[in-house]
């Protein structure tokens, strides 16, 4: 029954991870305006801020005789990501009179954008990260563009459609007794700047001194050297615990009915310690039997090591109360389901609760492996109506990483872990191009790929093709998005000229190629435009160098047939010929696989004719 929650992330951690998703999530950027292109965005480092002063509102329920609004307005500080960038900006002219190459940019501004951070409830237990976009800093006046009156504002509205980031969403509903949700939630830095906080409440009282404190950065930080941590109060997982038992000792004690529950908590170190005393009055015949209480203590303790979490559990001292023992065991298991919230996935408290009406010993037989529970479970008897349970504990779906630590304080109960941040690198864009050149036709292996020799033969000019083509790469690591690719000046591509356009993938490496006809002539370049995440480009494609075949090239391009046929027939092809002309070196014991693998490496305008 958690009243409040918090999660903890190292700050460090934090922003590195926003520069590694900056990176893993190419955005298509913005459409040119008045002809200059937002070219590029390169993130620099990011940091987090906490020196302006907002409004908050905190929802609290109106008791009868209020008639306000049914919120507290408070001021306090604002928690702002700072990403330090660098943006370019370049004429579109420029872009076109650069073909095959990233244009130059005009216009090279440093700066940091400023987003606020804030965190809502999008459903129940669900919240939400977001970040809105609220200024660009830059350390001087906004150089000028031409034709744009207000150009910081210009570049303001591009970043705010490249960066239209979109909320992260945090699954905090397992933290919440059935029925209840989180009243108010939020997200501030410490006051050292070592952590960030987001903190939820199912406290419906909206406290203004409570959440101001929590917004000016009162904090304490519970990292203890993790990446993140969750935070629980002993005062909830006491509550807990204590309508746990209750209602399971309510439904199984028979002669007995519950007075009181009575828990106290202790933390010291790796371990955090309950002590349940439940107060029992005796019933008989339908009435209670005054004066006579029973008492027991019991006494769990719940600690993390080696990847499992702990829980132990001695109620040896309650052996008097027979049947109900095994209800009040269930109960203490059950009690730490909302422990940090996620341990959720112990079920211990399902598995326990069908067994009332076995023995001790088998309780610990049973419970090792049933379905339901983390495979590598174990439930152990150490003594009569003493048990160890070890349950293999993963990070909770929504945070990534390991658990790592677990530790208990008079004021909490944490859990902390790892953050694995990806470690991605920005890059270049580089462009490879090549004006339009023949090819030698395709040769099929066999009958036919003769007959291509023959048609080459009797008709050289009819016979080749024209091709050309770009490749576009990064330098970097981090994924680049084709967004676009427009043919700016192109022949049709209908069938009526011959001519074929690949327009290549939608993420680098990409390839884009042309094909057409021996006979193609252009009139002028085809020109290209490609859209990429990290910059815009012209590809030019220049016709053929001359309109001429000379006799070298015909050759060239009847060595290129017959190097694709010697390839087909390279198992019939004897060692000696490929040793006297120097294209595969080693001996007789090659397989043909090797010839061919060795043949396919050779490029193809040294290979002689076969004679």
């Amino acid at each position: 029954m958690t009243s409040t929650i918090e999660l903890q992330v190292s700050a460090k951690k934090f922003t590195d991870q926003v520069l590694q998703t900056l990176l893993a999530t190419p955005r298509p950027l913005p459409d040119p305006y008045l002809g200059m292109q937002l070219q590029r965005v390169r993130y620099r480092g990011a940091s987090l801020r906490r020196d302006v002063i907002t409004s908050y509102q905190l929802l609290h329920v109106n008791s009868g005789h209020d008639q306000g609004p049914g919120y507290n307005e408070i001021k306090a500080r604002q928690t702002q990501l700072a990403i330090d960038v660098t943006v370019e900006i370049t004429a579109e002219a420029n872009i076109a009179a650069q073909p095959n190459r990233l244009a130059t940019p005009d216009l090279t501004v440093g700066g940091t954008l400023i987003f606020d951070l804030e965190v809502k409830q999008s459903s129940i237990g669900v919240l939400a990260l977001e970040t809105r976009f609220r200024d660009l800093e830059v350390g001087i006046a906004f150089p000028s563009i031409a034709g744009v009156v207000d150009p910081k504002q210009w570049a303001m509205d591009k970043l705010k459609a490249l960066l239209n980031l979109k909320p992260v969403k945090l699954d905090l509903s397992d933290t919440l007794a059935k029925g209840l949700q989180f009243w108010n939630q939020g997200i501030a830095l410490d006051a050292t700047g070592s952590a960030l906080v987001i903190r939820a409440e199912v406290a419906n009282d909206g406290n203004p001194y409570r959440w101001t404190d929590f917004y000016n950065g009162a904090i304490t930080e519970r990292l203890s050297g993790a990446d993140w941590a969750v935070v629980a109060l002993p005062q909830d997982l006491s509550l807990t615990i204590q309508t746990q038992i209750w209602g399971r000792l309510t439904q199984a004690l028979g002669q007995y009915r519950v007075r009181t529950v009575d828990v106290q908590y202790s933390g010291h170190g790796d371990r955090a310690s309950f002590t349940i005393t439940p107060y029992l009055n005796v019933w008989e015949d339908g009435a209670e039997v005054l004066g006579n209480v029973v008492s027991a203590s019991f006494g769990v303790s719940v600690g993390y090591e080696a990847g499992n979490v702990v829980v132990e559990i001695d109620a040896s001292a309650a052996d008097d109360l027979a049947d109900g023992i095994r209800a009040v065991i269930a109960g203490l298991v059950a009690a730490f389901v909302p422990l940090v919230g996620w341990l959720a996935a112990i079920v211990l408290n399902e598995v326990l609760g069908v067994l009332l009406d076995e023995v001790s010993h088998t309780i610990a037989e049973i419970a090792s492996g049933i379905d339901g529970l983390p495979e590598g479970t174990t439930v152990e008897e150490i003594e009569r109506f003493k048990y160890r349970a070890r349950i293999p504990f993963t990070a909770p779906r929504a945070l990534p990483g390991a658990i790592t630590t677990f530790s208990a304080d008079a004021a909490a109960v944490t859990v902390g872990g790892t953050w694995s941040v990806t470690n991605l690198s920005p890059g270049e864009l580089k462009v490879t191009a090549s004006r339009f050149a023949r090819n030698a036709p395709f040769v099929s292996c066999g009958v036919l790929g003769y007959s291509t020799l023959k048609a080459f033969d009797d008709d050289p000019a009819g016979s080749i093709s024209m091709h050309a083509e770009a490749e576009l790469t990064s330098t970097g690591t981090a994924p680049v998005a084709v967004d676009r690719v427009i043919p700016v000046r192109m022949p049709a591509t209908d069938g009526s000229t011959g001519l074929t356009f690949v327009p290549g993938d939608s993420a680098l490496p990409s390839k884009l190629e042309l094909d057409g006809p021996g006979s193609l002539q252009l009139a002028e370049p085809i020109v290209v435009e490609v859209r990429t995440s990290i910059g815009v480009v012209r590809l030019k494609f220049d016709q053929v160098a001359s309109t001429v075949i000379t006799v070298q090239e015909l050759k060239r391009l009847r060595s290129q047939i017959k190097a694709n046929l010697a390839y087909c027939d390279a198992e019939e092809l004897p060692i000696w010929w490929l040793k006297k002309h120097d294209l595969i070196t080693g001996g007789p014991d090659l397989t043909p696989e090797e010839i061919k693998a060795k043949l396919q490496e050779e490029t193809v305008t040294t290979i002689p004719a076969f004679n």
